[in-house]
């Protein structure tokens, strides 16, 4: 399968100064949903209007400001699974989203204009698959995880983890591919490891310390969808200043 991968390249808009804020699950009223809604109230009205154009892509730097938080719990997607949701961004126009997990610096969001990024094979290990049907159902998951753990039976060593995501679907998940984020990465355990052996779905994604999610628009055949994943250690140190990341 070829992949088209992004990476940000003219910057249109920085919003630094923030403290980003995990997603909830919680009643509308817990401490927990207040904090988001009052979270992204302020920092929507700093990125919208959205620029013309269906070539969009959004960064957000998190500085975790404890190096043990970048291998326990905080993890990526739900900082970003909230900024699409409600009613907010319209992920139709964005080909890339990504996030990065910091100690030091400060955090930020950047909105940009995607440019082509081509990943190093020798630096990192790649994965793709067809599967079919909805992919919020168990069975989904269980294709994807087990195509996987044929082709990659060994986890990475323990550590901090740099992960890409792409998808390439027929026209049901187009409207919205974040829904396609979350199920990829819960069956990706044979790769990240499962510290649960009764619950493969729940695999140890807390050390993904870079994720970049790319959106490939090319149709494919009705109920079916092509995945692919490309992971590495992630060698930078934790304290390290980064401006707008590559993703290689």
């Amino acid at each position: 399968m070829e992949w088209q991968l992004w990476t940000i390249g003219e910057e249109l808009r920085k919003v630094e100064g923030i403290q980003p804020v995990l997603a909830s699950w919680m009643a509308k009223d817990h401490r927990d949903q207040i904090r988001l809604r009052t979270f992204l109230d302020g920092l929507m009205p700093r990125l919208e209007p959205l620029p013309d154009g269906r070539d969009l892509c959004l960064f957000m730097c998190i500085d975790v400001r404890d190096s043990k938080r970048l291998t326990h719990h905080y993890d990526l997607e739900n900082y970003l699974t909230p900024l699409f949701g409600g009613g907010r961004l319209d992920a139709r126009r964005f080909v890339y989203v990504g996030a990065r997990k910091c100690v030091g610096g400060g955090s930020y969001v950047v909105l940009g204009r995607a440019q082509p990024l081509v990943l190093d094979p020798f630096e990192w290990a790649h994965f793709a698959c067809s599967v079919s049907g909805n992919a919020q159902s168990k069975e989904w998951k269980s294709q994807l995880r087990g195509a996987l753990l044929h082709q990659h039976p060994r986890s990475l060593p323990p550590g901090t983890v740099k992960v890409h995501l792409a998808w390439r679907c027929s026209d049901r998940y187009r409207r919205n591919w974040v829904w396609l984020w979350k199920p990829t990465g819960d069956a990706m355990g044979p790769v990240l490891g499962e510290p649960y052996p009764t619950n493969p779905f729940y695999p140890n994604d807390d050390r993904i310390t870079f994720l970049g999610l790319h959106w490939n628009r090319e149709e494919v055949r009705p109920g079916s969808m092509e995945v692919g994943m490309w992971w590495r250690q992630d060698q930078a140190e934790p304290t390290e200043q980064l401006g707008l990341p590559e993703g290689n």
